[in-house]
């Protein structure tokens, strides 16, 4: 991004704290999916692996969709928080950083589940097979 411009650095800067924070959700779903479905597996209790993980799944994709939404309804006052209308090229790293939120709000449902399916697979200790696939 420095080699284009500095305004593409800031926007750059700003669209990827959005995808940081937002990634931090799911990430913590993630965590408690593995947890939960490491306890059914000790337990040997098979519907236990399957709806906890059903049940982050469907808490990660309703959760990411809203802020998905949210995110990109908002994108132009996100951007406006980080830069200010004081800040030199202000209205074109506005511009630039909302069509990076944009890029980047594209996978968040997606990449909320593939961290929770993640954890689910850690929790029941089958991590070697899916990356092959």
């Amino acid at each position: 991004m420095g080699v284009i411009s500095t305004t593409a650095v800031a926007a750059h800067q700003i669209a990827f704290q959005v995808a940081t924070a937002l990634c931090m959700i799911p990430f913590c779903i993630d965590m408690a999916v593995t947890v939960r479905v490491g306890h059914a597996l000790v337990r040997n209790d098979l519907s236990g692996i399957g709806r906890a993980g059903a049940a982050a799944r469907l808490l990660g994709i309703l959760i990411a969709a809203i802020a998905t939404i949210a995110v990109v309804g908002t994108r132009f006052e996100i951007a406006e928080l980080f830069v200010g209308q004081s800040a030199s090229n202000a209205d074109a790293t506005i511009k630039l950083t909302a069509t990076l939120i944009l890029v980047g709000a594209s996978f968040f449902v997606t990449d909320a589940v593939q961290s929770i399916a993640a954890g689910s697979l850690r929790g029941s200790k089958d991590t070697g097979v899916p990356p092959l696939c």
